[in-house]
């Protein structure tokens, strides 16, 4: 059980601080790059404490940015940092991928530097892994997403996707991060016959609404374990 919960027991009628670090899926992007806030994960698990800890205000602070990597979020990480999180959801992986091999180093780095950098200011953390991406391009891609679709088909093909997010648990383990590891699980369900184009809203990246209640009730399992 992480050391938020006994803070929310403790700090009744006193806000506990919630965070999220990552890009347009933490921000909350759907169908578009316009975010609805109010229907990321982070705001469905801020409200899912609240409901189960009605006496402890539980805020929460969305640092997610649209087409962000972990190596770019550096220049930004203090906008997070200033709030004194007592947990941080971080979950890059999406957008740095597009590096390929070449640049998976610099995401090592820059995973390394974002936990130190919370944990230096008192911020438990979850790192997320995250949804799958398309395979190929799907007919109802809006046309302005259509080279986007293409590249990212390209990056699935090659695994990178997969080897970031190997990567960032090995980053998580040094750092005794607890992970949620939700992306084995969208790869299960391609391996089932699942039509993972239905669970996509922009039939790219960003999952469904629906799915970050799912993302949320996930990380509570985690905060809990």
């Amino acid at each position: 059980m992480m050391k938020i919960l006994e803070k929310i027991k403790q700090n009744k009628r006193n806000q506990v601080v919630l965070a999220s670090f990552g890009d347009s899926v933490t921000q909350g992007c759907f169908e578009a790059y316009a975010s609805e806030r109010d229907k990321c994960y982070g705001e469905r698990m801020k409200q899912i404490l609240n409901m189960l800890y009605p006496e402890t205000p539980v805020v929460f602070v969305n640092g997610g940015l649209g087409g962000d990597t972990a190596h770019g979020s550096l220049n930004r990480i203090n906008d997070v940092l200033r709030h004194t999180p007592d947990l941080t959801i971080v979950s890059f992986g999406l957008n740095d991928c597009g590096g390929g091999f070449e640049k998976i180093d610099e995401y090592e780095n820059a995973l390394d530097s974002i936990f130190t950098q919370l944990e230096n200011v008192g911020s438990e953390i979850i790192f997320l892994t995250q949804n799958t991406t398309n395979s190929s391009v799907h007919p109802l891609t809006a046309p302005i997403h259509l080279e986007a679709a293409k590249a990212i088909a390209g990056h699935k093909e090659k695994g990178y996707l997969k080897a970031y997010f190997e990567r960032a648990r090995k980053v998580c383990e040094k750092h005794n991060v607890k992970v949620c590891d939700l992306h084995p699980i969208w790869e299960k369900m391609e391996e089932a016959g699942v039509d993972v184009f239905n669970l996509l809203s922009n039939k790219i990246n960003h999952p469904i609404r629906e799915y970050h209640y799912y993302i949320a009730l996930k990380l509570i399992e985690t905060v809990l374990e």
